[in-house]
Formats: structure tokens, C-alpha cells, sequence
């Protein structure tokens, strides 16, 4: 190990650094997984919002852990993509019949279509795009997420859009 090094704060081997402790690491980790664990929370709570909707998404039909819950809405998978689309087509009913021309095209036209309607109803700036791939950090995912459904009609009001016209 080598020598003991003897200064004024005490010995220890040379090569081997004091450490302080280990708190700095210790709290950085304990913070890294509040950070996480709210982050899980506020995903279980856009779910549970989801599932609350009259007609919830199928892709939520299977239970989902708080983890499992925060992947799906916040890591790019085709999921993700199912989910925004359906979400975005109850904001605006049209654009179900364009993803539906589009369902053989790359991943990335559709994508750009959500992001339009995202610019359009002033939800984020052309720069967000990390928003609808799902690359932004969670909390923002989940804002954005939470803006598309309070952007949505609620069923009350498509009904009495239905009557009338």
C-alpha cells in the first residue's frame, strides 16, 4: 500500500485519498433518488388521470408500478408514441385520420406532426422537440404530458359539441 503519509490532518496511505467522510456522494445519491421518486409519483399521477378518462388509452390497460409508469411516459419507445398520439388525437380529433395516412412513414414524420399540434396550441417552441421524442428530463415530459390532457375537451363538452352541430 505504501508508506503512510504524516501531515498535520493525520495519516493515511499514499494513494489513497481522505474521502471526508463519503457524505458529498452519500447525499448526492439521496437526492438523485427523491429526484427519482417524485419524479415516479408525478408519473403515477398522469396515469391515474389517464385511466380516469371515460375511453382510457389501451396502451395503459395492464397495471403499472410508479417505475414502470415513469418509463412509459418518459423514454422513447413506440408505446410513448401510441400514447401521445392517442393523446393528442383526443385534443384534436382530425389529426387521427392524418397518423392514420402516416402510419407507414418513419417514426420521425409522426413525431413532427405531434410537434406541430404541441407549437399550435402553444405547449412548447419548435426547440422542444426532445419534449414529444421523449429525451427532455422527466419533469418537463410530465409538464408537457399534463398540458396536452388540460388542452384536451373534456367528454362533457365533446357530447354538447356533438349536439349541437
Amino acid at each position: 500500500m505504501g508508506a503512510p503519509y504524516r501531515g498535520e490532518a493525520g495519516s493515511f496511505p499514499i494513494g489513497q485519498r481522505r474521502s471526508g467522510g463519503g457524505r458529498a456522494p452519500e447525499a448526492a445519491a439521496n437526492q438523485r433518488e427523491r429526484r427519482e421518486m417524485a419524479a415516479e409519483a408525478a408519473a403515477a399521477a398522469v396515469v391515474a388521470r389517464l385511466r380516469a378518462l371515460p375511453r382510457p388509452p389501451p396502451v395503459l390497460e395492464a397495471p403499472l408500478e410508479p417505475s414502470a409508469a415513469l418509463r412509459l411516459l418518459c423514454t422513447p419507445s413506440g408505446p410513448r408514441l401510441a400514447l401521445l398520439e392517442w393523446i393528442c388525437c383526443r385534443v384534436n380529433p382530425p389529426l387521427t385520420k392524418r397518423l392514420d395516412e402516416l402510419r407507414d412513414e418513419p417514426e420521425e414524420v409522426r413525431l413532427n406532426e405531434l410537434m406541430a399540434l404541441a407549437e399550435e396550441l402553444m405547449l412548447c417552441e419548435a426547440e422542444d422537440m426532445a419534449l414529444v421524442e421523449g429525451t427532455a428530463p422527466p419533469e418537463q415530459q410530465l409538464g408537457f404530458i399534463r398540458d396536452l390532457l388540460d388542452a384536451a375537451p373534456s367528454q362533457e363538452e365533446r357530447e354538447k359539441k356533438a349536439e349541437s352541430g
